[in-house]
Order: structure tokens, then C-alpha cells, then sequence
């Protein structure tokens, strides 16, 4: 069920309406049910994949608590940095892996590098001592499936979402609903008025070897706003509709395009993965702190 299908324009409103209607006690395992069921659309061995990633995340975080031992952590997180590296050289097109051929049938879930990627994190967190306790199983589930950015982003963390998930409910509130709603109309025109115009130029001119000159410098232009407006539309969408849940998701995109040099860029484009590799990657590798070389190791 993709965001610009007609069944999840009736899905996900209907869904956050009855988001309301739930008790209290009830709401975080109906985002499980809604989440999940939202994901099942992409096929049962998808969804297996999804809840086996969950089930190994929940799993590795209650060992890792309780035991503190380097090699609880090292597996939990080995595993899944692992496969999604596997995943990575995966090209079904061609029917091979690690560019072997295989002569079975490879499905991808959908979403996959950012599910596993919030779980990497949240293992780390608690690898560490800067999430003091597990998440539960339902809010585990909740944490990795949560419909609105499973498939796309942004990539959550695990103490500021447990936070939106354990606050008091909000009630249902016109403005709220309205303004969500805004945003995933925004996003809306974002990907399928000026993404999908722009997508058009690119398809024509790059398939014709007869375009030259300023119709290919036209396309190039054309492109980057694609991939802009594309992602960036993604983002509102689940943004908006979280914010009309009374959860909060972080920005993904700021204005990027209008950044003074490349290291605002960086700042500004898919904001939440940056976050992720400064904290989980480049900090961890001593940043800039060792030296001249050191520091274009880390960064590269």
C-alpha cells in the first residue's frame, strides 16, 4: 500500500479517526494493529520480515539489559547491521547477491535500511546507558512499525519516540486534524504535482540521445528538484499524519536547496539519517578530535 494509492487515501484517515476512539490503555497496541496492518499490504513475506526484525530487537534489548555484556550487544546489533548490509548488494533485477547469482526468490521488506537502521540505534542507546531501560514488546513493535514512516522515514530514536508514546492522549481537536491534514496535502503536491511534472522532463530527455545542450542542463536541474520534492513530500505526509495523532515525528528536509555551503547542506538534507550517522558512526570514531587524518577517515 503505497502513500499515493487510493486505498491508503482511505486507509489512513479512517485509521486516525478511530485512533481517537480508543481508550488510553488501548492505544499503543490498536498503533500496533493499525501499523501492522498497514504493512501487510506489501505481501505476508514482507510483513514476516518486518516482525522478525522486531522480534530480534526486542529480544536483543531485554539480553542487553539485563546481562550488560560486550557480546549480547555485538550480537544484537551484529546481526542487524549484517543483514542490512547483505541487503544492500541484493539486485533482483538480475537475480543475484554479492553479484552471485541465486536461484531463489529474494524478497526486501519495504522500508527496510530505516526499520533496521531506528533498531540499530535503539540497541546502541541501550549498549550504552543512554536509554536506561527496554522498550516493551508492544512499544517495540509500535517503535519499528509505525505506519506513517516505516516505509520511508525519517528515522525515529527510540527515547524521544517512548516519550510521544507514553504522554497523555490527546483529544481530538479540530485544528489539529487540520493542520496534519495540511501537511500531507502539501506533501501530496510536493510528490505527485512538481515530483512527478519534473520526473516527466528527466524520463524524456534521458531516454533520447538526441537532447543536447540546455534541454539535458534543463533535465539535470529538473532532477534535483525531483529527488527533492519526491523525498521531501514523503516526509511531510508522514509528518502530518502523525501530527493530527498528537505524535511527534522530527523534520527530514529544511530547505536544503537555499544551504551557503556543503556542510549546511548536510544539515539540512534527510536531517534525521545525518543525525544518525554523526551519533552512531562518526562520533563514536573520535570525530575530529584525532587529528587531521582521523577526521577525513571518520568523515569518509
Amino acid at each position: 500500500m503505497n502513500f499515493n494509492s487510493l486505498l491508503f487515501i482511505g486507509y489512513a484517515p479512517l485509521a486516525i479517526l478511530l485512533y481517537y476512539a480508543v481508550p488510553k490503555a488501548m492505544k499503543t497496541f490498536y498503533l500496533l494493529v493499525i501499523s501492522l496492518a498497514f504493512y501487510s499490504f506489501f505481501g505476508p513475506a514482507m510483513l514476516a520480515g518486518l516482525i522478525a526484525v522486531c522480534a530480534w530487537t526486542a529480544l536483543s534489548a531485554q539480553v542487553i539489559h539485563r546481562t550488560r555484556h560486550n557480546w549480547a550487544s555485538v550480537l544484537g546489533i551484529g546481526v542487524l547491521a549484517a543483514t542490512l548490509c547483505s541487503i544492500r548488494f541484493i539486485d533482483r533485477t538480475a537475480g543475484t547477491w554479492f553479484g552471485l547469482p541465486v536461484s531463489f526468490s529474494i524478497v526486501v521488506p519495504a522500508g527496510f535500511s530505516f526499520f533496521t537502521l531506528n533498531a540499530i540505534g535503539y540497541l546502541i542507546d541501550l549498549s550504552k546507558g543512554t536509554k536506561e531501560a527496554p522498550l516493551t514488546l508492544l512499544e517495540t513493535g509500535v517503535f519499528l512499525s509505525f505506519f506513517p514512516v516505516v516505509t520511508s522515514g525519517p528515522i525515529l530514536r527510540a527515547d524521544r519516540f517512548e516519550a510521544e508514546l507514553r504522554k497523555e492522549k490527546v483529544p481530538l481537536e479540530y485544528e489539529r486534524i487540520r493542520r496534519g491534514f495540511l501537511y500531507v496535502l502539501f506533501g501530496y503536491f510536493m510528490k505527485l504535482v512538481i515530483a512527478g511534472r519534473c520526473a516527466l522532463l528527466c524520463e524524456t530527455v534521458y531516454e533520447n540521445e538526441a537532447f543536447h545542450g540546455l534541454p539535458v542542463l534543463l533535465a539535470i536541474l529538473a532532477y534535483s528538484m525531483q529527488i527533492y520534492t519526491d523525498f521531501a513530500g514523503y516526509s511531510l505526509i508522514a509528518k502530518g499524519l502523525a501530527y493530527a495523532m498528537g505524535i511527534a515525528v522530527p523534520d527530514n528536509f529544511h530547505q536544503p536547496y537555499l544551504s551557503a555551503s556543503i556542510k549546511e547542506f548536510w544539515r539540512r538534507w534527510h536531517m534525521s539519517l545525518s543525525e544518525w550517522l554523526k551519533d552512531y558512526i562518526y562520533i563514536p570514531l573520535g570525530d575530529s578530535r584525532k587529528g587531521a587524518l582521523r577526521t577525513r577517515i571518520n568523515l569518509l
